[in-house]
């Protein structure tokens, strides 16, 4: 009798204790999704679920792309709605199939990988950003292994950064199978009239291939070089390759600074900038005139002043009280007298407002955003 008392007391109190701390002001999600305990208002969220947020995409050959779906259902009571979906890197792309979705109806994030210049275990990610308050941010996983029936070495070719004009360059990569199997290369190209590739056999340490030699050709005009070289070969998995090149032959024309920053500008205000542009020595004597300077940004006025006639400029850029609230991006286009350099462009980049309404401008030398650029 006195053991059938204990246990009451105890449940007793293990009731109460339950009983209080329904009141303590916490609400499960459960209890947001039923509309909660007795008495509270009911709260909807929405509940974003995916059928998966791994995928492995096994073994794959260089250069493949791989697509998958990544397929989700919003299991809340209110409407879930689909902010930013990121990849990890360029060579991933995400694209969600709505924007918006009402309660108990699905949507998907469709990927595709690029796995050209990639190699061996690979892992990429994708961030879905929603309004789902317990999961705000849900990361997606696409992994594998890339494989590779031939080998490089080096991996890039590079040409060389600064050349002078006339001057060419020349670079070299060797290619062979990494099963040790001899093969035919049946086609080399470039995707640039100005590089070019030839291949010859070669045997070293083993190794059994094609030494491919690149060039620059002398009459390459002043700009940056970007691109692949093809390798097109007889074997089955892997038909076609590439390996990437780079390369900058210097411009006649120095400009300084090499992009107009105007900077984060308050609506109404005036700014002013100053370039200098001047002609490089020439054996040949042959002098610089511009004949037209043009840009069609909104707002913004450019003059031109000749400093020493053929040999150096000023380039006055002003951005008017009347420019427009946001972004102000584009080019200033120079016109000339030079055979290789008949136009030139000038970036000009800054922000008429509040520039936590738009992300970073991008550096136009380098695509990569900077907060606070500088010439």
């Amino acid at each position: 009798m006195k053991r059938s008392r204990v246990w009451t007391k105890v449940l007793f109190v293990v009731a109460l204790v339950y009983g209080l701390s329904r009141f303590d002001g916490t609400r499960t999600r459960a209890e947001s999704l039923q509309g909660g305990p007795v008495g509270s208002a009911k709260v909807d969220v929405p509940d974003l679920q995916f059928e998966e947020i791994k995928f492995n995409f096994g073994e794959i050959v260089q250069d493949e792309k791989v697509h998958h779906t990544y397929r989700f259902t919003n299991k809340g009571t209110a409407t879930l709605e689909i902010g930013d979906v990121r990849a990890s890197c360029g060579c991933t792309a995400a694209l969600a199939s709505a924007k918006s979705v009402a309660p108990g109806g699905s949507g998907s994030i469709d990927v595709t990988f690029d796995s050209k210049f990639k190699k061996g275990p690979v892992t990429k990610t994708i961030t879905v950003n929603s309004n789902d308050p317990d999961s705000p941010q849900t990361t997606l996983v696409l992994e594998g292994t890339i494989r590779t029936f031939v080998e490089f070495d080096p991996q890039f070719v590079n040409l060389g950064n600064g050349l002078n004009k006339g001057q060419g360059a020349e670079s070299k990569f060797r290619i062979w199978r990494t099963d040790g199997q001899s093969f035919q290369i049946q086609k080399l190209q470039s995707d640039n009239r100005s590089v070019t590739a030839t291949s010859a056999p070669f045997e070293d340490g083993g190794r059994k291939g094609y030494e491919i030699t690149v060039k620059l050709a002398t009459d390459a005009p002043a700009a940056r070089y970007s691109g692949a070289i093809t390798v097109g070969t007889d074997i089955e998995k892997a038909p076609d390759t590439s390996v990437r090149y780079f390369a900058s032959v210097r411009s006649d024309i120095t400009i300084n600074p090499k992009y107009a920053v105007l900077g984060n500008v308050q609506p109404g205000q005036e700014v002013v900038k100053t370039l200098s542009i001047q002609n490089a020595p020439d054996p040949a004597g042959q002098q610089l005139q511009i004949t037209k300077v043009s840009t069609e940004v909104p707002g913004l006025r450019v003059a031109l002043k000749t400093v020493e006639e053929g040999f150096q400029y000023e380039l006055q850029v002003t951005l008017g009280k009347d420019a427009p609230k946001g972004s102000v991006r584009g080019n200033i286009e120079l016109e000339t007298n030079l055979k290789d350099e008949p136009k030139v462009s000038i970036p000009v980049f800054g922000y008429v407002g509040n520039p936590d309404e738009e992300s970073p401008p991008a550096n136009p030398s380098t695509g990569a955003e900077e907060k606070n650029p500088s010439p």
